[in-house]
């Protein structure tokens, strides 16, 4: 079993279109970004909101990830410039089988460094 979140795989194709989907959005729905735009996801839906979400562009309403870690964190803080102070409500089960709960916990101290807005809720 691994001791630390996976931080090398890149899944190259997630990013770039999460990034293309949102920014698409963002601008055909006239909603202002920073109040009404939310990314979030589940397991490894959560951990493509939380890269996407904190490398994104635009500037979003905040994050929900849900039992996941974040990945790259290699890339952090220096990936994360519009999105630094983007609420963040990461939430984690502490018998997960898939995703270890100490990854996700471990990925929101490395979030908390750099925006402290984030929250991190056991379940």
């Amino acid at each position: 079993m691994a001791s630390t979140p996976p931080s090398s795989s890149r899944p190259t194709r997630a990013w770039p279109t999460a990034h293309a989907q949102r920014s698409s959005e963002i601008l055909s729905s006239g909603i202002n970004a920073e109040y009404g735009i939310f990314v979030g996801g589940f397991s490894q839906g959560g951990a493509i909101a939380l890269y996407a979400g904190l490398t994104c562009q635009k500037k979003l309403g905040g994050i929900i990830a849900m039992s996941c870690y974040l990945p790259l964190r290699n890339d952090f803080p220096a990936s994360c410039t519009t999105n630094k102070d983007t609420p963040i409500l990461m939430c984690h089960g502490s018998s997960d089988p898939v995703v270890q709960f100490r990854f996700g916990q471990m990925s929101s101290i490395l979030i908390n460094g750099f925006n402290p807005t984030i929250k991190f809720k056991t379940y």
